[in-house]
C-alpha cells in the first residue's frame, strides 16, 4: 500500500524586518531549490511505499496582503507544471492558511517596542484583508487558466482557513478584578497573556466593558491579568467607560488559539460555554483547584 505524502515548500518571499505575520527562510537556508526537490522526488519515486501526490506550503499568520499569497502559489504552480513535464503528476496543491482576521492587528516590530519599551498604544492601522480571499481566488483561477491552455490537469486546491473562519465566533469575558487611577491607569483582570493566550502579546483587539451603564465618561486604560508580571497583557492603551471592580470586559475575536492555548500557569483553566440563538449547547465550567492539583498527579496504568 502506497504511502500519500506531500513536498513542503518554502516561496522565497521577501520579509521585512519590521513584520511578524510572514514567516519565511533565508536564501541561504532554502532547501527547496530546483536540486534539492529533484533529489527529493527521486527518493520518493524510487521507494515501495511513497508515493508523491501533493505540494504545500505555510507562509505565515494573519497576513492582510494578497502579495505574498499571490507570488507563493504562483512559485507553487511553477514547481507543479515542471514536475508534470517530468511525468510526476501531482493531483493537490495545499496553500496553508495564516489568512489575515479584519479586525485582528498582529503588532510589527516598531508597536512591540513603544508598547514594551515606551508604554504606548499600538497602531491601529492594518485593518485590512476583507478581499484577501477573493484575490487568493482570482490567482488561482488565472493560473488555472493557463494550466488548461497548456494541456495540464488543474489540481485541486486545499487550503486550511481555521482561525480565519473561526476568530469572530468566540469572545473573550474578563472580571475586573482591581483598578489602579491615577497616572496611567491600570486594570487588572482574572486572566491575561500568561495563562489564556500569548496571542495577547502580539495582538491588538477590541476590547469593551459590557457593564458600564454610563458611557459618557472614558479613560485610557492599559489591562492586565491577575499576575504580577508585565507580560501579562490584555491590551494597552484601550479607551473605555469609567471602569469599576468586578465589571466584565469583552474581548471580541477571540475564536481559534486562545481556550485551546489556555494554561494553569497563573492559576485555574477558565469556563467554556457555546450558545447558539440564546441556548447554551455546550459548557465546560472552570476548572476547580482539585482538578488542578490532580493534573499533576500520576496516573496508575
Amino acid at each position: 500500500m502506497d504511502c500519500k505524502i506531500s513536498l513542503t515548500l518554502a516561496p522565497p518571499l521577501k520579509k521585512s524586518f519590521f513584520d511578524f505575520t510572514i514567516h519565511t527562510i533565508n536564501n541561504s537556508e532554502r532547501f527547496d531549490t530546483d536540486k534539492s526537490i529533484s533529489d527529493a522526488v527521486a527518493i520518493i519515486e524510487q521507494s515501495k511505499y511513497l508515493k508523491l501526490v501533493a505540494l504545500n506550503f505555510h507562509i505565515g499568520t494573519n497576513i492582510k496582503s494578497i502579495k505574498p499569497y499571490r507570488k507563493a502559489i504562483e512559485y507553487t504552480y511553477g514547481i507543479y507544471k515542471r514536475l508534470y513535464r517530468k511525468g510526476i503528476k501531482l493531483n493537490i496543491i495545499d496553500i496553508g492558511g495564516g489568512f489575515g482576521c479584519s479586525n485582528i492587528n498582529t503588532l510589527n516590530l516598531n508597536d512591540v517596542a513603544s508598547t514594551y519599551l515606551f508604554n504606548k498604544s499600538p497602531s491601529n492601522n492594518r485593518t485590512g484583508g476583507d478581499y484577501l480571499i477573493d484575490d487568493i481566488a482570482n490567482t488561482i483561477a488565472v493560473l488555472n487558466n493557463k494550466l488548461e491552455e497548456e494541456k495540464i490537469p488543474v489540481p485541486i486546491i486545499y487550503a486550511e482557513p481555521g482561525r480565519w473562519l473561526t476568530a469572530s465566533s468566540q469572545v473573550l469575558l474578563l472580571r475586573v478584578l482591581n483598578v489602579e487611577d491615577g497616572k496611567g491607569d491600570k486594570i487588572y483582570c482574572d486572566g491575561g497573556a500568561m495563562n489564556i493566550s500569548p496571542l495577547l502579546l502580539a495582538e491588538k483587539h477590541r476590547v469593551e466593558n459590557i457593564s458600564a451603564v454610563k458611557k459618557e465618561k472614558v479613560k485610557n486604560y492599559d489591562i492586565y491579568g491577575k499576575l504580577p508580571m508585565p507580560l501579562d497583557v490584555v491590551a494597552k492603551g484601550v479607551t473605555l467607560p469609567i471602569t469599576n471592580k468586578n465589571d466584565i470586559l469583552a474581548v471580541w475575536d477571540t475564536g481559534a488559539y486562545f481556550y485551546s492555548l489556555s494554561n494553569n500557569f497563573g492559576g485555574s483553566r477558565p469556563a467554556f460555554a457555546a450558545i447558539n440563538d440564546g441556548k447554551v449547547l455546550y459548557y465546560k465550567p472552570k476548572e476547580t483547584a482539585e482538578e488542578f492539583i490532580n493534573s499533576f498527579k500520576e496516573k496508575d496504568d
